[in-house]
């Protein structure tokens, strides 16, 4: 593996030089006159500093002005707005704990996030991203998103390309704001408090900031698009169960027929306590008018920055970032589907309110008995602390030494959910019930509303988990000229990484005795590693206005073994308004802690079972169903473990080109296109679906993960990751903006849109390649890929006044969960102005989704939206008074 991608680096290498094609997002800065020399830095993507800014990869670069007037208090929320970024995304706005960002579509574990360059611990709900909550958007300096691979500058995870969350490092003065936003429709208020300080002096400075931010909730049922579920649930309050030798009549009413065959469908009707109490019509529950859409959102963030100068030669720096965020959702009452709960909770003929003379196993209950639906209330600390020593050798060799450390830490209460324990014994026969010290026999048939209070007490429960992932990082560098050629100097730089790696996840005794209903069962998790990396970069000026540049990194992972992944890129200048780039590369990423140390997790998935099929059994696909199984069942119970056996890593190639053009004729334009092609092999997924066709197909091996009762019927799917998918992102982006003066101020116009051609993805080597460019779907981890995705500003200065117009675009696409139904386009516009009142003060008034778009409606979404792409907020007004000491 490791010479075949060697040789194809070379390869590359050879075809650039002949293209000598790349990819960009801006042209050099001149130096027209020569006099003025310009400071060397580092950009995203390159450990060289150099005078040139851009480097030979794609950046788009998102700056602290353009932060500020965007009136953004979720960095995720900015950030996913630009084409590049699509597909599954956590967001808190989505009514997930975390905020996390998708390049090309691609998983959010193939995108590395970097705070000032260096790695940061994973949040500790899931252990596989950096959750973005944790930083405050007024302590950014810019952000800086490599639309690449590079692996073989950063290691693991950078398949898709890198977000680098730079902080503010100098400021003199005090800075503080507040910030408030209404929306106009019910929830959904928003307000933010910063706080920026720092000061200077001959041999240092130091930078602090602190920053609390808090939203309301949004409940699904303010707002049209989410107040009723496209899909209701079987489990409603009166309760629901199915009974054999009855049948129902067509006013509703029941009659014992004796009859095996027969079967009925009922619920409570009225409080007799006879057949006659019970009826055939029952409605479905539509639990989106309990539910939060956006939760409860608290953030408190602080971090500093410094660094002292301790002689000509060295200079020490340190960072420190602390956040604490609380996030409070609100869930539909618990539900009960009794038949496809792990464990065995059958409604026995010896319960006490059991008059049908029979074992019921399939019955289902909403518990709004208590008054009270679930709440989930998240916790997350992350902290991280850096200390670094930087030096100089001579003139021209410099290095760098640095300590890193960082947590995260994550702690769970879920409120009003069932204890599996006592319920198995309140539904079960009287006589074991009485002998046990406080157990109380349950009604899964009383009346809504009606359920006696000792009844309801005796099955809810709270219950908690925790979590922490840590991340400690070791580093040296050094970077230089190494010699002259006739074009300039080779510049190169080499380092070593060390760094260990933890995750954890402990919940209580229920939770992992998989004895909870309307929570997350799941069992302890625990697993660590370490890395030792070596890389080594060089810039090579070949000839006048051409460059190369050459990357490698040999990296060791205790728990999967060692990867090398080179890196090619090219600069052409052809002239001052033309630049032309290429690079190839490729990549990696470590399987994730959870992934290979999770322990049995439980989810109810949406699937398909083929043996529900009329044919089953009777084809190629379905020779291993013995019976038809009911066609009515959509949903599954799933476990899933670990796979800290077989799991390797993911293994990806990507290649870019592109041309980026600033005609002289028209100062002031800035015209780009990019091309981008990235396969990814051997990625690493949980394919319930993939099991429950081998079973079906009597697949030996891999079969026995699907168990059936004896109807045929699955009642659980028993997985784990494993190395199957493979996916290939084929697309295209266009920029281009503006700036001009005028006689009534300064103007700038720009837009950014990306063509997703192909988003080919194969779930396992015997699947079909599926192209989800332009679809959605929920049971993949593809998500939402539009083909087109745009975003579009106008922004107006003149004198005290700043006045932006931001808009976003996505195409129409069709919902693969949906019989293809076609999910609108969408498009919003955002207004936001600023008056610097003084020197010192100034109010910024905006209007976000000034138009007061809907979300389109998705129909295979239980909430009736995808609301990690749609904001479901609506028009909201906001204002915001800064001063400046």
């Amino acid at each position: 593996m490791q010479n075949n991608k060697v040789a194809k680096a070379v390869k590359y290498a050879i075809a650039c030089s002949v293209i000598s094609t790349g990819l960009s997002t801006g042209v050099a800065i001149a130096n027209e006159d020569g006099a003025n020399e310009v400071e060397r830095i580092a950009v995203t993507g390159s450990r060289i500093k150099r005078h040139d800014l851009e480097n030979a990869s794609p950046i788009t670069t998102v700056d602290a002005e353009q932060i500020e007037m965007a009136g953004v208090d979720n960095i995720a929320d900015l950030i996913n707005q630009l084409p590049a970024i699509t597909g599954i995304t956590n967001t808190t706005r989505a009514g997930s704990p975390t905020s996390s960002i998708n390049l090309r579509g691609l998983p959010d574990t193939s995108t590395l996030v970097l705070i000032n360059g260096h790695r940061a611990a994973n949040n500790a709900s899931s252990g596989d991203s950096v959750d973005l909550n944790v930083i405050p958007p007024a302590a950014i300096e810019r952000i800086e998103i490599l639309k690449d691979g590079a692996s073989s500058i950063y290691g693991s995870d950078a398949i898709a390309g890198v977000v680098n969350i730079i902080l503010k490092k100098n400021y003199e003065g005090l800075m503080v704001d507040y910030t408030y936003t209404k929306p106009s429709e019910e929830g959904g208020e928003r307000g933010s408090f910063n706080l920026l300080t720092g000061i200077s002096g001959d041999k240092g400075s130091i930078v602090f900031g602190a920053n609390f931010y808090e939203q309301q909730a949004i409940f699904s049922r303010n707002r049209n698009r989410t107040s009723i579920t496209p899909i209701p649930s079987s489990a409603i309050p009166s309760g629901r169960a199915t009974i054999s030798g009855f049948k129902g009549l067509d006013d509703g009413t029941i009659v014992k027929t004796g009859v095996a065959d027969d079967a009925a469908t009922i619920t409570r009707a009225n409080s007799a306590t006879d057949f006659s109490g019970y009826s055939t019509n029952w409605e479905s529950y539509n639990y989106q008018q309990v539910t939060s859409e956006i939760p409860d959102n608290q953030r408190f963030s602080m971090f500093a920055n410094g660094h002292y100068e301790i002689s000509d030669t060295l200079l020490f720096n340190a960072e420190f970032l602390h956040s604490d965020t609380q996030i409070f959702e609100t869930w539909a009452y618990a539900p009960i589907f009794a038949a496809f709960e792990v464990g065995d909770l059958t409604w026995s003929k010896d319960n006490k309110y059991n008059i049908f003379d029979q074992d019921i196993k399939d019955w289902r209950r909403r518990m709004t008995d208590s008054g009270a639906p679930r709440f989930f209330d998240h916790n997350t600390q992350f902290d991280r602390l850096v200390l670094k020593l930087d030096g100089e050798f001579n003139d021209n060799w410099s290095w760098s030494g640095k300590v890193l450390g960082s947590q995260s830490r994550y702690s769970q209460t879920y409120v009003n959910v069932v204890n599996k324990e006592h319920l198995k014994l309140g539904v079960g026969p009287e006589n074991i019930c009485a002998q046990i010290e406080g157990c109380v026999q349950i009604n899964p048939l009383a009346e809504a509303g009606q359920m006696p209070d000792e009844q309801w007490n005796y099955m809810l429960t709270d219950v908690q988990m925790k979590g922490r992932s840590r991340t400690h990082t070791f580093a040296f560098d050094v970077t230089g000229d190494l010699f002259e050629l006739d074009a300039g100097a080779v510049a190169v730089a080499v380092g070593v990484e060390y760094r260990k790696e933890s995750f954890s996840k402990d919940p209580d005794g229920l939770i992992s005795d998989f004895q909870t209903i309307g929570g997350a069962n799941l069992q302890a998790t625990a697993g660590d590693r370490t890395s030792k990396e070596i890389y080594a970069e060089a810039f090579v000026p070949v000839v006048d206005k051409l460059n190369m540049t050459f990357a490698l990194r040999y990296s060791d992972f205790n728990d999967f073994g060692t990867d090398v992944n080179p890196k090619v890129g090219i600069e052409f200048d052809p002239s001052e308004s033309l630049k032309l780039r290429a690079t190839y590369s490729t990549g990696f990423r470590a399987p994730s802690l959870q992934e290979l140390y999770q322990g049995a997790s439980e989810s109810f998935d949406f699937l398909s079972d083929p043996c529900a099929a009329e044919d089953a059994g009777n084809t190629a696909s379905t020779a291993g169903c013995s019976v038809q199984s009911d066609p009515a069942l959509f949903q599954f119970l799933t476990i899933t473990t670990g796979n800290s056996v077989q799991l390797s890593a993911e293994e990806s190639e990507s290649f870019t080109a592109g041309v980026v053009w600033s005609p002289e004729s028209l100062e002031g334009l800035n015209l780009r296109l990019d091309y981008f092609n990235i396969t990814q092999e051997n990625a690493i997924d949980n394919p319930k679906q993939y099991f429950i066709d081998k079973n079906a197909e009597g697949d030996p091996l891999l079969g026995n993960r699907v168990v059936r009762d004896a109807n045929g019927n699955i009642s659980q799917v028993d997985v784990t990751y494993v190395n199957l998918a493979e996916r290939e992102v084929v697309g295209v982006d266009l920029g281009a903006d503006y700036g001009f003066e005028s006689g009534y101020g300064f103007w700038k116009i720009g837009t950014e849109l990306s063509w997703y051609d192909k988003f080919n993805d194969q779930a396992h080597p015997e699947a079909e390649v599926v192209n989800r460019s332009g679809t959605y779907d929920n049971s993949s981890n593809a998500g939402l890929i539009p083909e087109y995705k745009m975003s579009y500003f106008v922004n107006w200065s003149f004198e005290d006044w700043s006045l932006e117009l931001r808009g976003q675009w996505l195409d129409e696409v069709k919902d693969k969960g949906n019989d293809d139904e076609i999910v609108d386009s969408y498009s919003r516009l955002d207004l936001n102005s600023v008056y610097q009142y003084s020197d010192n003060l100034s109010f910024s008034f905006g209007i976000d989704n000034l138009t007061d778009e809907e979300p389109p409606v998705v129909g295979s979404e239980p909430s009736g939206i995808e609301g990690a792409t749609y904001d479901l907020t609506g028009r909201a007004y906001s204002f915001k008074l800064k001063y400046e000491f």
